[in-house]
C-alpha cells in the first residue's frame, strides 16, 4: 500500500525551488505530483529540481482540481495566500502556507473556520519558531533580568537561516504594502522576548524595501 502524501506546489519561485522541492525530495513519504506557476521559466526550473514527473499547470485552479494532489504548498506572493488557502481547503486539500497566512485578520479567521469545517490540516511556515537561537532564548535565564521589556528595535537585518547569530532578533525584514510583509519574524519572537506579552505590534515601512524575484 502506497502511503505517500502527494504534494502540489503553487508558486515555483526561488523559495520553492531551493527549499520546498529539495526538502520534499528527501522525504520518502512525500511525492511531488504537480507544480503550478504563471511563469514558464519558473515552471521549467521547478521540473529540473523535482523528482519524478509532476504535472504542470499555469493556473493553480487546475492544480486544485487534480485528483493526484493530497496537499498543497503555497509559495506565492503574500497577498494571494488567503484566497489560495481557502480554495485549496474547500477542494479537500491539506495546506502548508508560507507566512503570512493572509494579510487581514478577517481572512485568517475565515481560513481557520474553513479548516475546522473540512477537517483538513493547515500549517503555516513559521519555521523560525523552531530555530536553535529562539529555542535557546526561551531557556535563557538572562532574559529574566531584561524584564519588563516593552519594545524592540533593530538597526540591521541579517539572514537568520544562513548564519549562526547570537541574537534571535536578527532576521530578514521585508516591508511591502501590497504583499503584506510587515517584519513577521520579530512578531514570531516577540512573545518570548517581550514581557508582559504585547497586545499590539507595529512596524514602519523600511526605506529600502526588499525586491521580490519572480515567484509566481
Amino acid at each position: 500500500m502506497d502511503d505517500k502524501v502527494r504534494y502540489g506546489i503553487i508558486g515555483i519561485g526561488r523559495w520553492a525551488r531551493e527549499v520546498h522541492i529539495p526538502t520534499l525530495n528527501r522525504i520518502d513519504q512525500a511525492e511531488i505530483t504537480a507544480l503550478s506557476s504563471r511563469n514558464d521559466e519558473n515552471l521549467m526550473a521547478g521540473l529540473k529540481v523535482a523528482k519524478g514527473h509532476p504535472k504542470t499547470f499555469k493556473n493553480y485552479h487546475d492544480l486544485l482540481d487534480c485528483p493526484d494532489v493530497d496537499a498543497v504548498i503555497i509559495a506565492t506572493p503574500n497577498h494571494t495566500h488567503g484566497e489560495i488557502a481557502l480554495r485549496a481547503l474547500k477542494k479537500g486539500k491539506h495546506v502548508f502556507c508560507e507566512k503570512p497566512l493572509a494579510i487581514t485578520l478577517e481572512e485568517c479567521d475565515e481560513i481557520i473556520e474553513t479548516t475546522a469545517k473540512t477537517g483538513k490540516v493547515l500549517q503555516v511556515g513559521l519555521e523560525l519558531r523552531y530555530a536553535r537561537q529562539l529555542c535557546r532564548s526561551q531557556r535563557n535565564p538572562d532574559l529574566a533580568r531584561l524584564q519588563p521589556c516593552t519594545s524592540l528595535y533593530r538597526k540591521k537585518s541579517i539572514r537568520l537561516f544562513r548564519r549562526e547569530l547570537r541574537s534571535p532578533l536578527s532576521d530578514v525584514v521585508q516591508h511591502d504594502e501590497k504583499s503584506g510583509e510587515i517584519s513577521h519574524n520579530p512578531m514570531t519572537f516577540s512573545p518570548y522576548t517581550l514581557r508582559p506579552t504585547p497586545y499590539a505590534l507595529r512596524t514602519t515601512r523600511h526605506a529600502e524595501a526588499r525586491k521580490y524575484d519572480r515567484i509566481a
